[in-house]
């Protein structure tokens, strides 16, 4: 029971949890019932807080998770084993509004600001050279929209090292542009070793990476290439003479 005299037909916070491993993101260890917004590593690895949740159990429990960087953002109410009466009905309503007003306000302020960095980055980095350690070992030739910033010079723009499994990023970074529609959203790093990283808050979800500018007009006749990472869309470009472009992750390919 929680306050009120709501009935439970099985603990809220496990269905909360239940329902974002069911939208395919990685539960956080401990989720916090106290109505704030919390992050936690979507993917399961330490470092990432591409997640977000929050949820109350005052009334009805309730809640609201997602994940910026693949783009997932649900609504969830806790399983009470009877219908809402009206009173109910409407608070509840009343209080997923407000939710979702505040989510949309913190994703907005999160992009903007994930934009504005992601800009600065690309300004203050220069072409890729063909000797960078990653495009070496994967045998591909830098393209004009890839750059490169060493990466204590991109912690000083961003104001934190990207890290990848923990680790921060090394050496000479490439920097990826990730583009939503005709707009830089965010941008991906890849070090010399190849570990990667996105840029914090930045809107990952439907963003893809052009090899090369996209050709005008409405597809018919041509060939385009999508595949998941940088190095596999310039292989396949190169392979094929076809345009491509990088999903940047397996889950964000459908939607590009």
């Amino acid at each position: 029971a929680v306050p009120g005299g709501v009935m439970l037909t099985g603990d809220a916070v496990a269905q909360f949890r239940e329902a974002i491993a069911a939208a395919g993101l990685t539960p956080p260890d401990a989720i916090e019932a106290d109505g704030k917004l919390h992050r936690f590593p979507s993917n399961g690895k330490r470092g990432d807080d591409a997640g977000h949740y929050v949820l109350h159990l005052d009334g009805i429990p309730a809640g609201h998770f997602g994940c910026w960087r693949a783009g997932v953002s649900e609504k969830w109410r806790a399983d009470i084993g009877r219908t809402l009466s009206p009173v109910e009905a409407a608070a509840h309503a009343a209080r997923v509004e407000k939710m979702q007003r505040e989510n949309d306000a913190e994703d907005a302020r999160r992009h903007a600001e994930a934009r504005e960095r992601a800009a600065a980055i690309w300004r203050a980095a220069s072409p890729v050279a063909s000797d960078h350690p990653y495009l070496v070992r994967k045998c591909v030739s830098p393209v004009p929209a890839l750059r490169e910033l060493l990466a204590r010079e991109a912690a000083t723009i961003l104001g934190y090292s990207p890290k990848a499994k923990g680790a921060a990023l090394a050496g000479r970074l490439i920097v990826v542009p990730v583009k939503v529609g005709a707009v830089l959203s965010t941008l991906e790093f890849i070090d010399e070793g190849g570990n990667k990283a996105a840029l914090a808050g930045g809107l990952k979800g439907g963003g893809y990476w052009s090899a090369q500018p996209l050709p005008d007009g409405d597809g018919m006749g041509l060939t385009l290439l999508i595949g998941e990472g940088v190095a596999t869309a310039l292989s396949a470009r190169s392979a094929t003479g076809h345009a491509a472009v990088a999903a940047l992750s397996c889950g964000n390919l459908a939607t590009v």
